[in-house]
């Protein structure tokens, strides 16, 4: 009977905990648990990319929002100068 209440009050406790840490994942090379689900690209290079083909179809709008969005996501990558110097 004591088990039985023990793994009833372990399921109740774990249950809520596996989804919440389903939607962090560890991204190296921002050096920091990040959301997948926010829309951005997977690693430095493809998010510049992505902010590079804006640059390309002229909405310098959204490549400079893209460009800061990889600086402040990966601020270590190797990509990181370039899109500065695309900043200005």
């Amino acid at each position: 009977m004591h088990f039985k209440k023990g793994l009833a009050f372990f399921l109740l406790l774990s249950l809520p905990a596996a989804p919440s840490q389903a939607y962090w994942v560890w991204s190296p090379e921002a050096g920091k648990f990040v959301n997948p689900e926010e829309g951005e690209q997977d690693s430095a290079g493809e998010q510049y990319e992505y902010a590079m083909k804006f640059f390309r179809d002229k909405d310098y709008d959204k490549a400079e929002e893209e460009l800061k969005s990889l600086l402040k996501r990966y601020r270590g990558a190797k990509i990181a100068p370039e899109a500065q110097y695309r900043l200005g």
